[in-house]
């Protein structure tokens, strides 16, 4: 049985924007298939917002294409952005109507919109319970959900998102990472998410482009990272010298870093940590705690130089 590539929804060809002498978007070139969750990471000022703009047509790129589902931003402006939803942080609604009439306002703005639709996005955000009550009664986390009902309302291919967990409590994030990973699971939408919280980022995609300087320095895999990249790990351990003994013989030449009299840290991979692990449980030493640092926070720090993603 052959695997059929999944379709491409977006695609970004050497996308280039000039402001006059400056050049703050440079050959950006990345796609984002269907039924993947795709980040987009930069540090403020890398270029992310002017990205988006470009995408949804907005601002006009100096060079480059832009595709959605196949049709040319440029040249096919209306069929491209049929093909796309998005929502810009916290989605502005009119809070003095209820959900549904918030969304009746907005089927009726894309004019093939019917109101069996309007029932499947509702049944889609798990809103059912909530959507005949009045919009300022409900929870961010709620309005986040009725936005990206709206936005799905065209059945479009590719979701944007920008900041979509801004301002959201732990339960509220958590409850939108699911969702996000459902959707794209279920039914097939490619979800185009610009975050700054990297965490979020690692469990919520596949797939992540990092921009950096109006470039895009590097676009991987979550599971590349994860599974094979490098993380700094802090074992807290009693007995400390035999801990530091073990650990040292596993990473032969590579640093081990010790702090205060219950903790050792090094940087290795997933396998090295739990082979570290099993000899210290081996060697008799009690192991309160492993703390891996997140791995993405890692690469993105490595590669933008430091630079702050907030």
């Amino acid at each position: 049985m052959t695997h059929t590539p999944a379709a491409i929804a977006l695609s970004v060809q050497g996308l280039q924007k000039t402001i006059g002498k400056r050049t703050i978007i440079r050959n950006i070139t990345f796609d984002v298939q269907a039924g993947e969750v795709f980040g987009f990471l930069g540090p403020n000022g890398a270029g992310k917002t002017t990205t988006i703009r470009m995408i949804v047509g907005l601002i006009a790129p100096t060079a480059g294409r832009i595709l959605i589902d196949g049709h040319d931003v440029r040249t096919d402006f209306l069929a491209a952005m049929h093909k796309v939803g998005c929502i810009v942080e916290n989605p502005e609604m009119y809070k003095y109507m209820t959900g549904w009439q918030n969304l009746e306002h907005f089927a009726t703005m894309l004019g093939d919109c019917t109101e069996e639709r309007i029932h499947e996005v509702v049944q889609l955000v798990k809103m059912d319970a909530r959507i005949h009550d009045k919009v300022k009664s409900y929870s961010l986390g709620m309005r986040q959900r009725l936005g990206i009902a709206q936005a799905l309302l065209g059945r479009p291919k590719l979701l944007i998102l920008d900041e979509p967990t801004n301002g959201l409590d732990p339960a509220g994030i958590r409850e939108l990472r699911e969702f996000i990973r459902t959707l794209a699971a279920e039914e097939g939408l490619a979800v185009f998410v610009s975050s700054h919280m990297l965490a979020e980022v690692q469990m919520m995609c596949d797939r992540v482009a990092i921009l950096s300087g109006g470039e895009i320095v590097k676009v991987t895999s979550v599971h590349d990272i994860v599974e094979h990249g490098e993380n700094r790990v802090e074992w807290t351990v009693d007995p400390l010298d035999i801990a530091h003994r073990v650990i040292a013989q596993e990473l032969r030449n590579q640093p081990l870093e010790q702090v205060g009299t219950t903790k050792l840290v090094a940087t290795v991979t997933r396998a090295q940590t739990a082979q570290i692990n099993e000899k210290l449980i081996a060697a008799g030493v009690h192991l309160y705690s492993v703390t891996i640092q997140n791995q993405l926070e890692e690469l993105f720090l490595q590669i933008t130089g430091g630079e702050s993603i907030a």
